[in-house]
């Protein structure tokens, strides 16, 4: 995590040549797991008016918002500061639901 960023990375699969990153933003707190099967993300308001606490697979993260990237990057590379393209695509943003 820097700059207030979290992101969770998901390996490609075999049948697919694409991974997906959840980044969350503006994070301030996390207690989460080091490994997940699947994801689950379920939210409420937070403690501060503009964080929302997430719950994700039993642990939480707080922060204002969080974005689903659909990418090919290579596991070394990450879609956190890509431009938005056929590569790198937008499949999810909570911000949305707020706004």
């Amino acid at each position: 995590m820097s700059h207030s960023q979290l992101v969770l990375r998901s390996f490609k699969k075999d049948d697919s040549d694409s991974n997906l990153d959840i980044i969350f933003f503006g994070v301030n707190q996390i207690k989460i797991g080091t490994n997940f099967d699947s994801v689950n993300i379920e939210w409420d308001r937070g403690y501060k008016e503009d964080d929302i606490e997430f719950t994700i697979n039993g642990g939480k993260i707080s922060c204002s918002f969080f974005n689903v990237i659909e990418n090919k990057f290579d596991f070394g590379e990450t879609s956190v500061f890509k431009e938005l393209n056929q590569d790198c695509k937008l499949i999810y943003s909570s911000n949305d639901d707020y706004t």
